[in-house]
């Protein structure tokens, strides 16, 4: 009797399990589907197909592409990107041109996405002075660069004021979807959606892959936010942001402590779809940074 109740109850168990396995996979198919709707519809009301074609007919004239992101490690880093920058087209990002390695490094490619760069009414006198130091250095390069910048920054006063006719300035769809069905990659591909630019380091990886780059090597991209985040005795938040550099910024933040983990998710599941993104387009991105909390790309000690 009791070899026939337990014989009874894992055949039960194996049954739920079972049942649970195939949830699971209806839940994976219907957020797959939804997902499909969602994008099609995201690009038929707020992606521009124009936008999308002058992104699709550039292209990278080497294989290997540089993407320097500002985080503090990059301090560490800086000498072994000089060394083989020769053999790498580059691209840098933010406010990265304020650095004396910019115009040592002359990058071919620039995105920004900073969204108080953009706005000429931000009285904040440290953005201020940033952004009247990349209108400097911008209007001085004397070498031809790509600038980036998200589609719906396209009338900003700011970008009205570069006037050097060697940057070539370009607007990308920034409508923002994260998925992993090949429909989306379809339209990832054509430069019609991206994975949710969290932070510009998403934006600027998904154009290098854009750009038919074979290799891309991530440097100062720490991601490690959230070890310097803070809630104060009054349960109000704070943010201690290093930049390469030695610049810091201490910030109150708005954001709870619930709101700043659901960004971060979205910020690596980003990085999670665009390392899907790129096997599926043969493309192999590599993290050089120390420390980085990134965890899904192959790393340079792999």
């Amino acid at each position: 009797m009791i070899i026939q109740i337990g014989w009874t109850f894992n055949l039960f168990e194996k049954e739920m399990s079972a049942n649970r396995r195939r949830i699971k996979n209806l839940e994976a198919q219907l957020r797959s589907y939804i997902s499909i709707i969602q994008g099609i519809l995201m690009v038929l009301f707020f992606s521009s197909f124009k936008t999308g074609r002058k992104l699709k007919n550039l292209k990278a004239k080497q294989r290997n592409c540089i993407v320097i992101a500002n985080g503090p490690s990059l301090d560490k880093e800086i000498n072994s990107i000089i060394q083989n920058r020769d053999s790498s087209e580059l691209m840098a990002l933010n406010f990265f041109c304020n650095t004396e390695y910019f115009k040592l490094l002359k990058p071919e490619y620039y995105c920004i996405a900073d969204p108080g760069a953009f706005n000429s009414k931000n009285k904040n006198p440290i953005l201020q002075k940033r952004i009247k130091n990349f209108l400097e250095s911008f209007n001085e390069i004397d070498w031809e660069c790509h600038l980036f910048y998200p589609h719906h920054f396209d009338k900003s006063i700011v970008l009205d004021s570069i006037k050097n006719p060697l940057i070539k300035k370009h607007k990308y769809n920034s409508v923002p979807l994260s998925s992993n069905s090949k429909l989306i990659f379809y339209l990832y591909s054509r430069g019609l959606l991206l994975p949710i630019p969290e932070s510009v380091i998403i934006s600027s990886i998904y154009l290098a892959i854009l750009l038919s780059f074979e290799k891309i090597h991530l440097f100062g991209v720490d991601h490690s936010w959230i070890k310097d985040f803070k809630v104060n005795k009054d349960n109000t938040t704070s943010i201690r942001l290093e930049h390469f550099g030695d610049s810091t910024d201490d910030t109150d933040n708005e954001k709870s402590i619930s709101k700043f983990m659901i960004s971060q998710y979205r910020l690596f599941n980003s990085h999670d779809v665009l390392n899907t993104y790129s096997k599926h387009k043969n493309v192999q991105i590599i993290n050089n940074t120390f420390a980085s909390y990134i965890d899904s790309y192959k790393r340079i000690s792999d």
